[in-house]
């Protein structure tokens, strides 16, 4: 209901954090974490907020979320190893690496989980 104030928290902890964690001699770790968890929170609840009526897309992210979970880490670990040796920037390795890591975790899972046994066995429900 309130998900506005806990992004505003979120963000002026998270600038916070930026602008003085280089300065001073002070673990800003616990601020960090502080504003990574209302940042969560406003993000799930703008979510609830504006996803009211049942949503396709919604669903099957729901659905293969375990075993994106599962899946993207050695995904991610593979992809950085074979980018090694390329020189790209910062924010076109980690754009890179979130579109191919998104696409071979969704590409698992519909080929290898959903309507399969290992789905069922995640606990995919039967059609």
């Amino acid at each position: 209901k309130y998900w506005y104030l806990f992004l505003i928290i979120g963000a002026v902890g998270y600038f916070a954090h930026l602008a003085t964690s280089e300065q001073l001699d002070f673990d800003y770790r616990v601020v960090y974490f502080g504003a990574s968890l209302n940042l969560s929170f406003a993000i799930l609840g703008l979510m609830q907020k504006l996803i009211t009526k049942p949503n396709s897309v919604v669903s099957y992210f729901s659905q293969g979320s375990y075993w994106i979970y599962i899946v993207h880490l050695p995904i991610v670990l593979l992809i950085l190893t074979l980018l090694e040796d390329f020189e790209f920037g910062m924010g076109t390795r980690f754009s890179l690496v979130l579109t191919l890591a998104t696409l071979f975790s969704l590409a698992s899972y519909q080929l290898l989980v959903r309507h399969k046994p290992i789905g069922r066995f995640l606990g995919e429900k039967p059609n």
